[in-house]
């Protein structure tokens, strides 16, 4: 999708599945929220990756000499009463 649409930037595609059918929601030209989780389990810098190229460097999106780790993120509610 990201090929045919020819789109060189840091995204964001979200679908939904209702009654086996895939429905396309949005493309947001952003990173999404979890980035920073994509980035430790993998250990690619991926905003580095995408400035650079922003500034016409170019850098490769590879995954370096690292072992992925597991990662998660817990969110702890509060009242705010």
């Amino acid at each position: 999708m990201i090929d045919n649409l020819k789109l060189k930037m840091p995204l964001n595609i979200q679908f939904m599945m209702n009654e086996g059918k895939v429905y396309l929601l949005e493309i947001n030209s952003r990173m999404s929220g979890g980035l920073q989780l994509s980035c430790k389990a993998s250990g690619i810098n991926l905003p580095s990756i995408a400035i650079n190229q922003l500034l016409g460097i170019e850098r490769k999106w590879e995954y370096p000499d690292f072992i992925s780790q597991k990662v998660a993120h817990i969110e702890t509610p509060i009242c705010l009463y």
